[in-house]
């Protein structure tokens, strides 16, 4: 499994962002990606 990550966060109002693709190869040897966007942010 591959995964790749990026984010950003503005200085103010210090609120941030995170985004997710999983790779991988199945069982039938072909690949598959799921993306994630999770809500929210840290501050």
């Amino acid at each position: 499994m591959v995964i790749y990550t990026d984010g950003s966060q503005k200085p103010k109002p210090r609120r941030g962002g995170i985004g997710m693709v999983l790779c991988w190869t199945n069982e039938e040897g072909h690949e598959e990606e799921h993306w994630e966007n999770p809500l929210g942010y840290r501050g």
